[in-house]
């Protein structure tokens, strides 16, 4: 593969437990994007440069496990209400 990533947000969550499963949710609609973990909204950024594509999962080469993984359209009520 040959990819380049550009950061549009980082953070740190407090008390944050690496040996715990988290819930991780990316919402993508058009230029705006939005990431959540454990229900909370961490990031919401707006970018044109990737506005359409294929999903892609990646991670360090720390040990990572992930489970339930889904991509699906997001519905237009759903973006509504991450906008306000």
């Amino acid at each position: 593969m040959n990819w380049q990533y550009i950061t549009l947000a980082a953070g740190q969550i407090e008390k944050f437990d690496p040996a715990a499963w988290h819930h991780l949710r990316l919402e993508m609609k058009g230029s705006l994007l939005t990431g959540h973990v454990d229900g909370n909204k961490m990031a919401a950024v707006t970018d044109n440069s990737q506005a359409t594509g294929m999903a892609f999962l990646a991670s360090t080469y720390d040990r990572n496990l992930f489970d339930n993984v889904r991509v699906e359209p997001v519905e237009v009520e759903t973006m509504a209400t991450v906008a306000k």
